[in-house]
C-alpha cells in the first residue's frame, strides 16, 4: 500500500510538472524579461550561406530555444530589416524582436511563400538601422534562418499625390521605380510583357508601425531580389498606409508597368496584375487612403483594359477554376494574404467600381502619334472647337478627365461647346480603327 501511495504521489506530481513545463511553453508572455538570456550566439556555429553575403544581405543559420532572450546577438553587419525562415513547419507563437530604441514587433504566425518551398515569419522593417539583434522565440525551437538586409537611406520628398476623386480615371499618381531603388542593385534579367485579366490584391506580411515607407519599399526589394532569387520586386504597384502608389516591377520599356508579368501569384503570373499593401493585415484594418488608392488604382485598370470587376474566368489556363477578376491573393493560391482583415475590402472593391470602370473604358489608352505622323487635331473657330482630320471618320467622342462622355461629333455636326480644359477626343475612323488624343484647350 505504501509503494502504491508513493507511486500514485510521484505520478501525479510527475503530470503536475509536466503540465506547468507546457504551460510556460505556449502560454502567452506579458514580459520577456522573466525568462533566460542568452547574451552571445549559441556556440552551434553560425552557417553562413555563401551564395548570399554582399553588402545587402547577410544570412545565418542558428540553432534556439524556445521561450529565450537572445540579446545583443552580433552579427557584424549592420541591417534594416529581416525575415526568419524555419527548416521544418512549427508553431510561430510569441516570437518576439525589440529594436534598439525599444520597439518590440511581434512576429505571430508563419507564411508559406508563393513557391511553397520556404515557411516564414512576418518580415520586420525596424523604425532605424540596427547594428545587434534582441529577440524572444516564443515558440521557435531548433534550427532557424535568418536574413538580414541592409537598404542605405534615401530622402525622398513625396508629396501628397491622393487624387481628388477616386472616381477618376486618370492613372494614379506614381513614385517611380527609378526614384525610391536610387543606391540598391539593379534589377536583372528582362521583362515580359502580358495581357492583363486579373488584379490580384496582397498584403505585405510586414509591420506596420513603420511609417518610413520609402525604407519600407525598398526593403522588401532586397528580400525579392536577394533572398527570393527574383529579378525585381514581385508587384507591379505598392501602395502604402498613407495612400502613396509605389511603381513596382520595372518596365524596362516593354509595355506599361501594369501589364508586366511579375512574381507574385504562386507561379501563375501571367494575364495578372499584382497590388500590394504595405503592412500585415490579418488583424489590423487598411487605412482610408490606402483603401482609397488601392480602389482607384483598380478601376483605372479595369477601364484602361476592359476587364469586368464583378465576373469571373478560368485562370490559368481555361480547365483551371475560375478567378475573380479582382481577386485577393488567397483566392488562387494557398495562403492568408492580403490579410483576413483586408481581404472583404476586395469583394467591396468589386461591386463599388461597378458599373463606372466602363466610363474609364479605353478612352485611358492614348498614344502619342509618331513624328510627322498625321492624325487629326482640334481646331477653334470662334468659340467652338472642330475636328480637323483628313481621314475619313464618321464620329468623334469626346471625355473628360473622369472619363465622363461629354460630347459626340460628326461630320455634318462637327462641332463642340464646353469650357476649356483638357479633353480625351476617340475618333472612330470609317474603315473601324480608333485613334485616341488627348487635347488642351
Amino acid at each position: 500500500m505504501k509503494t502504491n501511495h508513493l507511486t500514485s504521489v510521484l505520478i501525479v506530481f510527475s503530470l503536475l510538472a509536466w503540465l506547468a513545463f507546457t504551460s510556460v511553453e505556449t502560454k502567452p508572455v506579458e514580459s520577456v524579461d522573466e525568462f533566460e538570456r542568452v547574451d552571445d550566439i549559441p556556440d552551434i556555429a553560425v552557417e553562413y550561406n555563401e551564395a548570399r553575403q554582399n553588402r545587402y544581405v547577410r544570412v545565418f543559420d542558428l540553432e534556439v530555444e524556445p521561450n529565450t532572450r537572445y540579446t545583443q546577438l552580433d552579427f557584424n553587419y549592420r541591417y534594416t530589416s529581416f525575415i526568419i525562415e524555419l527548416f521544418e513547419m512549427q508553431p510561430l507563437q510569441n516570437v518576439r524582436f525589440t529594436s534598439s530604441s525599444g520597439k518590440v514587433s511581434e512576429m505571430n504566425g508563419a507564411y508559406l511563400t508563393d513557391d511553397d518551398q520556404h515557411i516564414r515569419s512576418e518580415f520586420i522593417v525596424p523604425d532605424e538601422e540596427q547594428s545587434t539583434m534582441d529577440l524572444y522565440t516564443g515558440t521557435l525551437q531548433g534550427k532557424i534562418r535568418i536574413y538580414l538586409f541592409y537598404a542605405p537611406e534615401l530622402e525622398l520628398n513625396i508629396p501628397n499625390r491622393l487624387s481628388k476623386s477616386v472616381d477618376s480615371c486618370e492613372r494614379p499618381t506614381l513614385i517611380p521605380a527609378s526614384e525610391w531603388r536610387k543606391g540598391l542593385p539593379d534589377p536583372v534579367g528582362e521583362r515580359e510583357s502580358t495581357t492583363v485579366e486579373h488584379v490580384i490584391v496582397h498584403h505585405a506580411a510586414s509591420s506596420n508601425d513603420n511609417h518610413d515607407y520609402v525604407s519600407v519599399i525598398r526593403n522588401i526589394y532586397l528580400l525579392h531580389t536577394q533572398s527570393n532569387g527574383w529579378d525585381d520586386i514581385g508587384y507591379n504597384f505598392v501602395v502604402a498606409q498613407d495612400g502613396t502608389v509605389f511603381e513596382g516591377r520595372d518596365n524596362q520599356g516593354v509595355a506599361d508597368t501594369d501589364n508586366i508579368k511579375g512574381a507574385h501569384f504562386c507561379g501563375k503570373n501571367s494575364g495578372t496584375m499584382g497590388v500590394c499593401m504595405l503592412g500585415n493585415y490579418m488583424e489590423t484594418s487598411p487605412t482610408t487612403n490606402a483603401l482609397f488608392s488601392l480602389k482607384h488604382l483598380i478601376r483605372w485598370k479595369c477601364g484602361k483594359s476592359n476587364i469586368n470587376p464583378i465576373t469571373s474566368s478560368h485562370h490559368p489556363s481555361s480547365s483551371d477554376p475560375l478567378l475573380p477578376h479582382v481577386a485577393g491573393h488567397r483566392d488562387g493560391c494557398p495562403t492568408a494574404c492580403p490579410g483576413d482583415s483586408l481581404y472583404p475590402f476586395v469583394a467591396q472593391i468589386r461591386e463599388s467600381i461597378n458599373p463606372g470602370w466602363k466610363d474609364c473604358y479605353q478612352y485611358l489608352d492614348v498614344q502619342k502619334p509618331m513624328p510627322n505622323e498625321r492624325r487629326f487635331r482640334l481646331i477653334r473657330i470662334h468659340d467652338h472647337i472642330q475636328v480637323d482630320s483628313d481621314l475619313e471618320w464618321e464620329m468623334a467622342s469626346v471625355y473628360n478627365l473622369n472619363g465622363q462622355l461629354v460630347g459626340e461629333l460628326t461630320p455634318s455636326s462637327n462641332t463642340f461647346d464646353h469650357p476649356s480644359g483638357v479633353y480625351i477626343i476617340r475618333l472612330h475612323l470609317s474603315h473601324g480603327d480608333v485613334l485616341t488624343q488627348r487635347f488642351a484647350f
